[in-house]
């Protein structure tokens, strides 16, 4: 992986990605008990919806990023 740490990647269900775009990406972490993370990511179509998520699980939210159809530079929105 990147480093030492532990990632897990989880992602939305019920998505086209055929005709897909992600618009906006949040991503959650949770610490273990020897220090590591675990990385869940999670797209949405829509700003508010990206937003609502995050506000729901505050607890272990580490990003919320708008692509806006781009595939880099994102702009973070965290709030």
């Amino acid at each position: 992986m990147f480093s030492s740490t532990k990632h897990s990647h989880t992602y939305s269900n019920n998505i086209n990605f055929n005709n897909y775009k992600m618009n906006y990406s949040v991503e959650l972490r949770r610490y273990t008990e020897d220090g590591d993370y675990i990385e869940d990511h999670y797209e949405f179509e829509t700003r508010a919806r990206a937003m609502e998520f995050g506000r729901l699980n505050r607890r272990h939210l580490y990003s919320i990023l708008d692509y806006q159809g781009r595939d880099c530079d994102p702009k973070d929105i965290t709030p």
